[in-house]
């Protein structure tokens, strides 16, 4: 019986940091994004401008 409440705390801590993982992941995603829209909008001013 002890056995098994070890193993399902392990599966949710494992679990957790399966999910803070993904977060992370997205998160870096979305912000690499914007700062590659930023850097060719920044890019766009500079060679429109005379």
């Amino acid at each position: 019986m002890e056995s098994s409440y070890l193993a399902l705390i392990e599966l949710f801590i494992v679990a957790a940091f399966v999910v803070g993982w993904g977060v992370l992941e997205i998160v870096g995603l979305r912000l690499d994004k914007k700062r590659e829209r930023e850097k060719r909008e920044a890019k766009r001013e500079t060679s429109d401008q005379p």
